[in-house]
């Protein structure tokens, strides 16, 4: 019974690790004609805040990358 009990424990904790986001802040810097800026996405995967940071660039202008 025991053993049963601890499986399914770690079972449920392992799979609430696995299926939280982790939302924290991203930095996203972008370069145009030499001068650069950051720009901070606050809450927010990785995906997202990727996603987001190239919206900024533009072609033969800015380029921007997530740090």
């Amino acid at each position: 019974m025991k053993k049963a009990t601890l499986i399914t424990a770690a079972a449920l904790m392992l799979g609430s690790v696995l299926f939280t986001s982790c939302k924290k802040e991203y930095t996203c810097v972008c370069t145009t004609n030499g001068d650069t800026q950051e720009i901070t996405i606050p809450k927010t995967t990785k995906a997202l805040a990727k996603t987001a940071c190239e919206v900024y660039n533009i072609s033969g202008q800015t380029e921007c990358k997530l740090k």
